[in-house]
């Protein structure tokens, strides 16, 4: 392609990464020296306009492999709307993917205990919680040869009575509880790391590992099943695992997410993008349960290629950070070529930088202590430790709490009316964004939703067994109001947090403030399921989930209460904002009352 005369050449203007929000634009200028070509560098690659350019002038090094063959096959650049829309939905596929894979050992735990306290627990068992002595001679850890599913491993099937052993029997609870700890509290190390590594690191490489470890580590649970595998070491071992690679997604979606949006219309945004919790737990129940029965290997092999599949897709398309492919270090900038892009009118622009200018290096991450120190970081990481305690007990005990409720329901079916739970919190997600928007008042929405979750929370475990329709319809309300709060905190509030103020100078914050705040949510999610599995090993079944509603409750006016100040701050903001606009409308009212009286004085002189 010959070079543009000079009277057409542009010159590129970069994005100011302010709240990582801008769009690029191209203006026509006449050209200067450096962008007609002169100088040693030759013709300078921002004067041309994409459509026939050289297939490794089209993409900046680096930059996503699909993305550079989207762009060769079309032979120009893609524009900043097409990078930022195609950010949000992968990360949308990729946490949906993350959550859904979570969902087969919710799914399976009716398979593995389907007759409750009954058996062995304690002293008389061995390590593995299974009988002792066992009636054929053999030990029940796995050894090849072990009865196959439907079972105990002493071959009578009393103790067992269908399930799998070592969650059969008097511990099977207890036991289950003790699976969901080891997720959870190997999901907390995972998520603080991957916070502190995901601000120094790629992004798209950093989730193609979590996700593909982490599609190992399911497969691996599941594989018990064909493997004849009955040591309890062995599903506490790779559960561990399976956290601390499921804790690597969410710091870098919501660094990826918050890189392409600005605070505007964040909480909205992000109130729609966090949707994807509850799609991927009503996909990972509908797929977890569509196989569980016989057969509930399954339903951690299906997951497993599910998320696998997504990080791979995810690797070959995710841009991470507009200046990925708006920026190039020493060689001016990268821009959207091919066609023209005065319509995305969003952010500050800069005129990029010539081809010889200095290049600044990128500001390194802040330490955990200095992100803890950040003015609101500590009072929502606590109110999302009893946020998500609440969340996360219903995520990983309802479909157990169902099925025990009604017995007529098989696992399949209890797995599947749990989505209306998640289905609820898709509604309450988007709501609680929008109102965070409208009011500017985060804080105060989301200390609202948590308070109106536990009547909902009440009004479900009296009224949800009188009708099946009466259920379905209490679950959706419950779902709305448990799950707002928690949505909100975890995107917009987090994200708001991470590019705040006092760290305005280093915009790669906000991986290790988000991994903070989530870190803390996920101890609460650590110890909401454990105590479920303690209280339902240790009473009756009616007086067991009595409990365990007064504990949930309990845990939605904590996290209440421990937002009180931020919503004290809110309201003391809004009112001298409020303060501010009387004053000027005084002031304004007194200037037009002078300036009548002296144009009434004029008129009588």
């Amino acid at each position: 392609m010959p070079p543009l005369p000079p009277s057409l050449q542009l010159t590129s203007v970069r994005p100011t990464c302010t709240g990582c929000a801008s769009h690029s634009r191209e203006v026509e200028e006449e050209g200067s020296p450096s962008s007609r070509g002169g100088g040693e560098g030759g013709p300078d690659r921002r004067a041309q306009r994409g459509a026939g350019m050289a297939p490794s002038e089209l993409a900046p090094p680096g930059l996503a492999p699909g993305v550079v063959l989207l762009q060769k096959l079309r032979g120009s650049r893609f524009g900043y709307g097409f990078y930022q829309g195609m950010a949000l939905v992968l990360t949308f596929l990729v946490y949906m993917s993350y959550h859904a894979s979570r969902r087969p050992i919710s799914i399976v735990k009716s398979a593995l205990n389907p007759t409750g306290n009954t058996g062995c627990c304690g002293d008389d068992c061995d390590a593995s919680g299974v009988q002792a002595t066992l009636a054929n001679g053999t030990d029940a850890t796995g050894v090849p040869g072990a009865p196959t599913n439907g079972t105990d491993p002493a071959g009578g099937g009393d103790d067992c009575d269908g399930g799998w052993a070592p969650f059969c029997g008097g511990c099977g609870e207890s036991r289950l509880g003790y699976l969901d700890t080891a997720f959870l509290i190997s999901y907390t190390f995972g998520v603080m790391a991957s916070g502190h590594i995901g601000d120094r690191t790629n992004l798209r490489h950093f989730l193609l590992f979590g996700m593909v470890g982490s599609g190992v580590m399911i497969s691996l649970v599941g594989m018990a099943y064909f493997w004849n595998i009955h040591s309890y070491s062995y599903f506490l071992i790779f559960q561990g695992l399976t956290g601390v690679f499921e804790g690597t997604g969410w710091p870098a979606v919501v660094s990826v997410v918050a890189h392409w949006f600005g605070k505007g219309r964040r909480g909205l945004i992000m109130g729609i993008w966090n949707s994807h919790t509850s799609v991927g737990n009503m996909l990972g129940s509908f797929l977890a349960a569509a196989v569980v029965d016989p057969d509930w290997g399954y339903s951690f092999l299906v997951l497993a290629a599910l998320i696998t599949g997504v990080g791979v897709f995810t690797w070959l398309f995710l841009i991470p950070s507009p200046s990925d492919v708006f920026e190039a270090p020493g060689a001016g900038s990268y821009v959207a070529g091919g066609e023209r892009v005065e319509d995305e009118e969003q952010g500050n622009y800069e005129r990029a930088p010539e081809p010889d200018s200095p290049v600044k290096p990128p500001p390194k991450g802040i330490n955990f202590m200095a992100a803890w120190a950040i003015p609101g970081v500590m009072s929502y990481s606590f109110a999302l430790f009893f946020s998500k305690l609440v969340a996360y007990t219903f995520l990983f005990w309802l479909p157990f709490y169902l099925q025990e409720n009604r017995p007529d329901l098989t696992s399949k079916q209890a797995g599947d009316l749990s989505i209306f739970f998640d289905l609820g919190g898709i509604f309450g997600g988007i709501a609680a964004g929008q109102l965070s928007d409208a009011t500017g008042a985060s804080a105060s929405v989301a200390t609202g939703f948590t308070l109106l979750a536990m009547p909902t929370m009440l009004a479900y475990q009296k009224l949800g067994g009188v009708s099946p329709t009466l259920n379905d319809i209490l679950l959706v309300v419950t779902g709305f109001f448990v799950n707002a709060p928690y949505a909100l905190i975890t995107t917009a509030v987090s994200a708001d947090l991470g590019t705040h103020e006092s760290i305005a100078s280093n915009r790669n914050a906000l991986s290790t403030v988000t991994a903070i705040i989530d870190g803390m949510g996920s101890l609460g999610a650590t110890v909401g399921p454990m105590l479920t599995g303690q209280i339902l090993s240790n009473n009756t079944t009616t007086g067991a989930f009595n409990k365990m509603f007064v504990m949930l409750c309990g845990s939605s006016l904590l996290a209440g209460m421990l937002l009180a100040q931020q919503v004290w701050k809110e309201h003391k903001a809004r009112r001298k904002v409020v303060e501010k606009a009387t004053s000027s409308e005084s002031r304004e009212a007194e200037s037009r009352e002078g300036e009548t009286e002296a144009l009434l004085l004029g008129q009588s002189t």
